[in-house]
């Protein structure tokens, strides 16, 4: 079902989901979680047919917060689903969007209680196919780290993803990836240098 992404070679398909829909539910269930908790609320919602923006739409709260509770913070991510579910079914689905300029709906998401910069361009980048880059803790890490200039400025580091890129949403489909297999598999909190492969570029001064 799942592409994987092996050591430091990032395969197409990195992102988890079988559908448009899928990804975008998925994005807002891994929020202050991991995967593996967001994996079982969307096996919930698939064996009782509600892993549709359509489903989800027509769906009580209730019935979702039961579904997704093993991905935590239930009600406030149930109530999300349910208007991200009727932004989308407003402009004729996911694939309505593609006649939408990206700021706009990023715009839209943002006004979503529970959805914010990182989600947000999540589903821009994977559910949609937007040329956006996702900017997540791991990025800010790395970037700090490699740089040696810290900084939290979400917008400043997505415009220097984007000036190095072409802008082909593929391209920040895997660099993204690769800032968070890097992270998990080197730069963690406490960083495992030996073997990493930006080792020669990094400016970390404590590098094993």
């Amino acid at each position: 079902m799942y592409a994987k992404a092996s050591g430091m070679h990032i395969e197409k398909g990195w992102w988890p989901g079988d559908t448009k829909d899928e990804i975008a539910i998925g994005a807002v269930l891994v929020q202050n979680t991991n995967w593996s908790n967001a994996e079982k609320a969307l096996g919930n919602l698939r064996r009782n047919d509600m892993l549709s923006m359509d489903a989800l739409a027509n769906a009580t709260l209730v019935e979702i917060e039961t579904h997704i509770r093993p991905s935590g913070v239930y009600k406030r991510k149930a109530g999300c689903l349910k208007e991200l579910a009727a932004y989308f079914l407003s402009v004729g689905g996911i694939d309505g969007c593609a006649r939408i300029q990206t700021w706009r709906i990023r715009r839209e998401l943002l006004r979503i209680h529970g959805i914010g910069n990182e989600t947000a361009d999540a589903i821009l980048l994977y559910a949609l196919g937007k040329p956006v880059f996702v900017v997540d803790a791991y990025t800010i890490r790395i970037i700090g780290r490699v740089t040696g200039r810290a900084s939290e400025d979400y917008a400043a580091i997505q415009k220097e993803a984007h000036a190095a890129s072409n802008g082909d949403p593929e391209v920040y489909m895997r660099m993204h990836a690769f800032f968070v297999e890097l992270a998990k598999a080197h730069c963690r909190k406490v960083p495992r240098c030996t073997g990493c492969p930006v080792f020669d570029i990094c400016g970390y001064t404590e590098k094993s």
